[in-house]
């Protein structure tokens, strides 16, 4: 999980963007007698997301709220992603994701926002900019939790959580034929019970492994060879090699990137480095 900038916007000022479109005088009185709730009701989330308190909001529509359900998540689908101004801000929100690399699973590119409490659920959410997070469309529609239900499944958020500046995802060689990776959960010592399992909720809910494993695992292939002529050298040259590599991952794309994992772990293994007795790989 990748820490990104949150939006610069409020509630309000996504009000505000649709009343610049021009709509029609029911919609602006709408806005205007829900402004008030909508404020209070972004700020609650604000708070419960920092306090790791999510599953604490009540799904569906507020009684502070007088709009209904399909008339909330019309501001999002329609408002937000048809009209102009509406569609600027989404814009603006798509690109401002650092390399257009999905936050939550670090591989993918961004192709769109996802509502980290889902709008079918949480309808007066469905413009609140800290619940809108670029993302890739896997991690949008495929992740296996979709909103918190206790303390312990509510997923890493890239907005509030700092996440990445701790090695809490590590990998393992495995030692079968072919050479694989399997990537899993460390705990970091620091961490209390609950954020230890929140990791544990986000890695399987956005499938890190099954990503991970698969980039790590065709690098490998394809590095076989250059791994070889290091190694016949001397095991201090391909040692070099590994850190050097390791290194340039570390600075430019983070520590829980899955180059800086691989490589981390083939320096740390001694087995691979004394040339993988037993196995194929360097013959």
């Amino acid at each position: 999980m990748k820490n990104i900038t949150r939006p610069t916007e409020t509630i309000n000022d996504i009000l505000d963007i649709f009343l610049n479109d021009r709509p029609r005088q029911q919609t602006v009185s709408e806005i205007d007698s829900n402004r008030t709730a909508l404020i209070a009701l972004e700020n609650q989330y604000i708070t419960k997301t920092q306090d790791n308190t999510l599953y604490e909001i009540s799904r569906g529509i507020p009684a502070s709220i007088t709009l209904t359900e399909e008339s909330l998540i019309r501001y999002y689908e329609y408002r937000m992603l048809e009209r102009d101004n509406g569609r600027n801000f989404y814009d603006k929100l798509l690109i401002s994701v650092p390399y257009n690399t999905c936050p939550y699973c670090t591989i993918k590119n961004v192709t769109t926002i996802d509502h980290f409490l889902p709008k079918s659920k949480y309808p007066f959410l469905s413009v609140t900019p800290t619940n809108l997070v670029p993302s890739c469309r896997d991690c949008n529609t495929d992740k296996k939790v979709s909103y918190p239900t206790n303390r312990d499944n509510q997923t890493f958020h890239p907005y509030f959580d700092i996440v990445d500046n701790e090695p809490w995802i590590i990998a393992e060689l495995l030692r079968a034929e072919p050479l694989s990776f399997h990537f899993k959960v460390q705990r970091i010592p620091t961490w209390d019970d609950n954020k230890y399992s929140r990791s544990l909720t986000h890695f399987d809910a956005y499938k890190i492994n099954e990503l991970f494993s698969s980039e790590a695992n065709n690098e490998l292939r394809g590095r076989r060879l250059f791994f070889k002529r290091h190694i016949q050298r001397n095991r201090t040259e391909l040692i070099d090699h590994l850190n050097e590599t390791y290194q340039s991952y570390l600075d430019s794309f983070g520590l829980l990137d899955w180059r800086t994992v691989m490589y981390h772990c083939l320096i740390n293994d001694d087995w691979f480095l004394d040339g993988c007795a037993g196995n194929n790989y360097f013959n």
